[in-house]
């Protein structure tokens, strides 16, 4: 599908763009090319918006690439993993349950 590569796309460039813009906010402040308050609230919160863009791009992108005829199952049951995966390694790192962490006794 045409669509699907031209949404992967934008979200990437938006990705990038988003980055750059953050970089230039934080680089110019700190070259002194403008006041902390120009990169801070004038120019980073153009990096936060093009990055959700990039988030929405990517949603849909996802959500596309897995309709068929059970595409509401497939959605739902596609981001439950994604997401299960990520909590069970944060969830196993916090809580202490990982078997191969080493204990420090200071």
């Amino acid at each position: 599908m045409r669509f699907m590569t031209t949404t992967a796309r934008l979200s990437f460039a938006a990705l990038i763009a988003s980055a750059a813009i953050a970089l230039a906010a934080g680089f110019g402040t700190r070259l002194h090319l403008w006041d902390y308050q120009v990169g801070l609230l004038r120019i980073f919160p153009y990096s936060l918006y093009v990055g959700l863009a990039a988030l929405a791009f990517g949603i849909v992108w996802m959500a596309v690439g897995n309709m068929s005829v059970y595409s509401h199952r497939r959605i739902i049951i596609s981001l439950c993993n994604r997401y299960q995966d990520k909590a069970s390694v944060i969830s196993d790192g916090f809580l202490g349950r990982g078997k191969y962490y080493t204990h420090v006794h200071d």
